[in-house]
């Protein structure tokens, strides 16, 4: 039994490699993959060598049946193992799809039936009575000479394709290659009686993974490993990168604040010296001014809302809303631009449009507002037109609202600019036109964001087409209502009777650290004829709440030492102070749906921004002191 030892050897050392193959060097790459499967088909060959010679020593000779089995099995992994070696080079040389690698195949698979079809016929070879081995005419270039053929093709593919390994990866595979043709034709015509040519087998695989596999491994590990570090890497830059969008947000927001607290000072002593006083040449200035202080609103406004939504903060809120409402707040914020520049501004409303509908009231009005806006500022002769209409498209209801104007329209090389940001469209003819850019991307965004579109029309010389699809439900009241009734004079009137507000009596705590705040605060709340009180800090607020009940607080957000939510706090302790028994509001440079909801979570009753608008201003009034409004108010 002795002959068989350097093959039992072989294969334990072949069984080692198999096993790192499959466990530390699982996920490499595809020539890898080939390289395994050679592994494993050499090892398992020299196990079933050893294993039918064992088989043949201890069986009996009368065992024909189960010597035919193993040694037909010995054949079909001799073959497997050739045809693996010539796969794998195949694979390395970029031959694995070609028409070549086709036919090897086909020969490899013709030449496995032929030898499984001996278990049934006989007819390559078969065992006598005696357990000899009895060989037909063909047994050798069935079962050897297939072999030995894919063997020697293996062999020269190698020496063709030098280009794909280096000088020692070749000397190594040519070695590996002569090593087991030569072991194979030593045993078989000269040492048959010694076991020994896939032991040799065993070390030409060695031979090839460290010469050539060992290396990709290598690389494949510090590649993995480089991947390791970089995707920890990125992490890092991604939690940089949050850091750094919260911190500009912040910085952002803080901006808005510093600007609109003096913002709200200048626009509200504005509004106070227009309304008391009766020469119109002040109310020209003042009306300048008040057009300007928009302008910078909106420009601030912008630069928020870009911010808020390139960082994926700004959401949708939806809820039933008025679109007379909408279109009346757009109307009001141009009226005194249009009438300046003696435009004919129109609102143009199709009898089907319904007044009530469902969805986001706030980013619907900045959306027209901007256009309009756009359109204002770039007409100077004729007219501004908002057509609005209801239409309905796969099954949903949508508005089409159409902003059309007679000003100096687009030139066509100049559309592609339209809705980038930061960009505006003949830039120096424009120079005097105030705007950052922003206003139409962000149109642009908040329109996607609610699922509708948007596209313009221009012809450069006569005016621009701007037009909005936007989805929105109708109420199921609304659909029996009336359609929405557009007057307005009437609306105007309307809107007046609904703001004038009095109540004699009642007293207002306002407290802000900025003296001109309050100046500003006073001088709006005078027409209610309410006691106005003032503490510029948080500890006065408490102490003077402390010594008698106000029937509304404006309270600043941003103070020193004692911020407004804190003071908020302190106040709700006070027994006669609790949510429901005093309505608490909140001042504030931050003027967005977020600091709405963060000022309400807090325990707001409600908040006015900065810069403060009269009308702003009676609407809350009348909303949380109905129960002691009088006739004695007005706006």
């Amino acid at each position: 039994m002795d002959n068989f030892w350097p093959e039992a050897g072989a294969a334990v050392f072949g069984l080692i490699l198999c096993i790192s193959l499959a466990t530390k060097y699982r996920d490499a790459n595809e020539a890898n993959k080939y390289f395994r499967e050679l592994a494993y088909a050499v090892t398992l060959v020299t196990i079933v060598d050893v294993l039918s010679v064992i088989n043949h020593i201890v069986s009996p000779p009368d065992a024909s049946g189960v010597f035919l089995f193993t040694s037909t099995l010995f054949y079909l992994l001799t073959e497997r193992s050739s045809y693996c070696l010539l796969r794998y080079v195949a694979f390395r040389a970029n031959r694995q799809n070609g028409k070549f690698y086709r036919v090897q195949k086909y020969i490899y698979l013709a030449d496995a039936a032929l030898i499984v079809s001996n278990l049934f016929v006989h007819w390559l070879f078969r065992y006598g009575e005696d357990g000899k081995v009895i060989y037909g005419t063909l047994h050798l270039p069935v079962t050897y000479g297939v072999a030995l053929y894919f063997l020697l093709t293996a062999c020269i593919m190698q020496g063709v394709d030098k280009e794909i390994y280096t000088l020692l990866q070749r000397i190594v595979l040519r070695m590996a290659g002569a090593l087991m043709l030569i072991a194979f034709l030593i045993q078989f015509f000269i040492l048959r009686d010694i076991y020994f040519s896939y032991a040799v087998g065993i070390l030409s695989v060695y031979l090839v993974f460290f010469a050539v596999e060992a290396p990709v491994y290598t690389r494949v590990e510090e590649l993995t490993n480089h991947l390791i570090l970089t995707r920890q890497e990125a992490d890092e830059a991604t939690v940089r990168a949050h850091h750094a969008a919260s911190a500009k947000s912040s910085f952002l927001a803080s901006t808005s604040h510093e600007i609109r607290t003096p913002m709200n000072a200048i626009m509200g002593i504005n509004e106070l010296i227009a309304r008391g006083t009766a020469d119109e040449h002040i109310k020209e200035v003042s009306e300048e001014i008040r057009t300007a202080g928009i302008n910078l609103l909106q420009i601030i406004n912008d630069v928020l809302d870009y911010s808020r939504i390139e960082s994926g903060k700004m959401e949708l809120v939806e809820g039933i809303f008025s679109l007379s409402d909408v279109l009346m707040e757009v109307e009001r914020t141009w009226l005194a631009r249009v009438e300046s520049k003696q435009l004919q501004f129109q609102i143009v409303i199709d009898d089907k449009v319904p007044d009530e509908l469902y969805g986001d009231q706030d980013k619907i009005r900045q959306v027209l507002t901007n256009l309009v806006s756009n359109a204002v500022k770039y007409t100077d002769k004729g007219s501004v037109i908002l057509y609005v209409k209801r239409i309905r498209k796969d099954g949903r209801d949508f508005l089409e609202m159409t902003v059309e104007d007679t000003g100096a329209g687009i030139r066509e090389e100049e559309m592609d600019k339209l809705f980038t940001v930061f960009t505006r469209a003949a830039l120096e003819e424009n120079r005097n036109k105030p705007g950052a850019g922003l206003g139409l991307k962000i149109s642009e965004e908040l329109t996607h964001m609610m699922g509708g579109s948007i596209s313009v029309e221009s012809e450069y010389g006569k005016g621009s087409r701007f037009m909005l699809h936007i989805p929105v439900d109708v109420t199921e009241g609304e659909k029996k209502a009336r359609p929405l009734f557009w007057d307005k004079e009437e609306k105007r009137r309307e809107e007046e009777n609904s703001i004038s507000f009095g109540a004699p009596g009642r007293r207002v705590l306002v407290v802000d650290d900025t003296v001109v705040n309050l100046t500003v605060m006073r001088g709006m709340l005078r027409p209610t004829q309410m006691t106005v009180d003032e503490a510029m800090s948080g500890a006065e607020a408490i102490a003077m709440a402390r010594q008698g009940r106000y029937d509304i607080v404006f309270l600043d957000h941003m103070m020193p030492e004692m911020d407004g939510v804190e003071t908020l706090h302190a106040l709700r302790k006070i027994p006669e102070y609790d949510k429901g028994e005093v309505c608490i509001v909140a001042l504030t440079g931050n003027a967005d749906e977020t600091s709405r909801k963060f000022y309400l979570e807090q325990g707001f009753d409600d908040y006015l921004a900065k810069p403060m608008k009269e009308r702003d201003l009676f609407l809350l009034l009348r909303r949380h002191l109905a129960d002691y409004a009088s006739e004695g108010g007005a706006l």
